[in-house]
């Protein structure tokens, strides 16, 4: 497993913060998701935080995996009502195990999302609001509640226009201004150099921002011992 974000950082606190908006940046050579998880995990263990993931990258399976190998399990906090996930990537995936044939099994990692979950497959403005007032909804009963967006760069091109999605995650950041209410959010956005309208994106972002989390390639090129550089600003 990868090194936590304590590890690299013992000064580095998730509990610390405070309304706060954590963007984290990686790219296709050096990709940051296990990050998004150790988030989770930490903020898990204190049962006054809420956990909002909105899973458009990979699938329910894929998350709750990773979870029980750092020692948590994602279907008991959506059971016990501390994680409310939405499930995003059902929409873009047509592998179906009911559609499965005869012959073939789903793998034994796979899980269907639970049913305490939500499923999101209509990407429409009247649907994000429905969505945005459920995630408020779910904050108020919560100590803090922390969001969670797996890919910047895959939730803006599911609706018709990136005005819409920008929208969206431009409700979040008014809510971050509210101190009554102890909201924050983390983004994993993907740094694509031949998107110009992608740079554009997340250096926007990066204003808003209260600490952004780079993850680098190892600028010397290939090696046994390091991997990559974690960057904090």
């Amino acid at each position: 497993m990868a090194l936590k974000l304590n590890q690299i950082c013992p000064l580095f606190n998730p509990e610390s913060f405070t309304n706060s908006f954590i963007l984290l940046k990686d790219s296709v050579f050096q990709q940051g998701g296990f990050f998004l998880s150790d988030f989770l995990d930490v903020l898990s263990k204190n049962s006054a935080n809420g956990l909002v993931l909105m899973g458009i990258e990979q699938n329910f399976a894929h998350y709750l995996n990773i979870s029980k190998k750092l020692g948590s399990n994602l279907e008991t906090l959506i059971n016990a009502g501390q994680l409310l996930y939405i499930d995003l990537f059902s929409k873009f995936s047509d592998w179906i195990t009911s559609e499965l044939p005869i012959t073939e099994e789903p793998p034994l990692t796979w899980k269907e999302v639970p049913k305490k979950a939500e499923v999101f497959s209509v990407f429409s403005e009247e649907n994000l609001e429905k969505l945005f007032d459920k995630i408020e909804a779910f904050s108020q009963t919560k100590g803090k509640t922390w969001v969670f967006i797996d890919n910047l760069n895959m939730f803006v091109n599911s609706f018709e226009s990136s005005k819409m999605s920008m929208s969206f995650i431009n409700s979040f950041l008014e809510l971050l201004k509210m101190k009554n209410k102890n909201f924050n959010l983390l983004i994993l956005g993907t740094i694509d150099d031949e998107n110009p309208m992608n740079l554009k994106l997340i250096q926007l972002l990066e204003l808003s921002a209260n600490i952004v989390i780079e993850i680098q390639q190892n600028p010397s090129g290939f090696s046994q011992d390091i991997d990559g550089n974690v960057m904090f600003f």
